[in-house]
């Protein structure tokens, strides 16, 4: 049982007059104190964004650096299995190869026969089946006019198409190009994925774009040397035939009267047919 006494009250209400007492004599001090300490926390929570901010740029830039120099460690690769193809059908199962090692999901080439597309190589799909029926692309004309499109979180609700269905992906990037200089047939390489919120797979952007482009470059270049060098073993095909089954007699020979080559034709007349 607590009570109350008059001596008690006495303290209380002495208690409280000095509280109000030092509050009327330091009350500007007070309220400066106030300040301070909210003007200190919001500076505190400010710091706090922009430590967090600028991990997370640091977090995309290390991601970028990590996927620029992966792409040219693939480029370099590229190259060289390119300079050993022996047709385009290699350089295009190389390409698509090469870009699921970048990171991507899904990877198709489309060549334009007609009005449409139609899908000649591809990659990251679960069956051949599907991979060997991927329908002509519904952005296609969009990829022509602009000449390459990126599609990621940012602007997809701009892309009401279902991707999903249609070519097995949400976000992707689609390059447009041209192979055979004389005829100018249309291609596009595609790379996408089904997901952007995992480390993994980021959300595409810029970089992942240039890298597109620059493939799209080499392949054009690949398949224009692989058209020379065709060409080349062709002449030289041509050239072989004449020369060993040439009725007349060809040979090569050395200023000091040494034979260098000679055709089937030049061995008989000198007596070693």
């Amino acid at each position: 049982i607590f009570t109350t006494t008059p001596a008690s009250l006495s303290v209380s209400n002495d208690m409280a007059g000095g509280i109000k007492q030092y509050q009327g004599d330091h009350g500007p001090q007070l309220e400066r104190l106030q300040e301070e300490v909210a003007a200190l926390k919001a500076e505190m929570n400010r710091m706090t964004a922009d430590f967090v901010r600028q991990e997370a740029d640091l977090v995309e830039t290390r991601m970028a650096l990590t996927k620029s120099t992966r792409s040219l460690q693939v480029f370099q690769e590229l190259y060289e299995r390119i300079l050993v193809a022996e047709d385009r059908a290699e350089i295009y199962r190389v390409t698509v190869l090469l870009l699921l090692d970048i990171g991507f999901d899904r990877v198709a080439i489309f060549r334009k026969e007609g009005d449409r597309y139609q899908v000649i190589a591809s990659n990251g799909y679960t069956s051949k089946e599907k991979a060997d029926t991927l329908p002509s692309p519904t952005f296609a004309t969009l990829v022509e006019s602009r000449g390459s499109l990126l599609v990621n979180g940012q602007n997809r609700h701009l892309f009401p198409h279902a991707f999903e269905t249609e070519l097995d992906v949400r976000f992707f990037i689609a390059v447009h190009f041209f192979l055979d200089p004389g005829s100018r047939i249309s291609h596009i390489l595609m790379a996408g994925n089904r997901t952007e919120v995992t480390v993994r797979r980021p959300r595409l952007t810029e970089t992942d774009l240039h890298i597109l482009k620059t493939l799209s470059g080499q392949i054009s270049i690949a398949v224009e040397n692989l058209g020379y060098f065709e060409r080349l073993r062709a002449s030289e095909q041509k050239y072989r035939l004449l020369y060993e089954n040439s009725v007349e007699g060809v040979f090569q020979i050395t200023p000091t009267g040494r034979f260098l080559s000679l055709n089937p034709t030049m061995a008989g007349l000198l007596g070693y047919g």
